[in-house]
């Protein structure tokens, strides 16, 4: 795995091993989402 992804959302306990990238919930959306999209409720848990 290259890059984890909605790091934010994880478990404290969970950690890959490996050295990966960290990408959080409003970086993905900000990479995928079309111009102008809302943003998601970040908050939520």
């Amino acid at each position: 795995m290259r890059v984890e992804v909605h790091i934010d959302k994880k478990p404290p306990f969970y950690a890959f091993a490996n050295d990966t990238g960290k990408l959080t919930e409003a970086e993905i959306v900000a990479l995928y989402a079309p111009p102008g999209a809302p943003l998601p409720d970040t908050d939520r848990k």
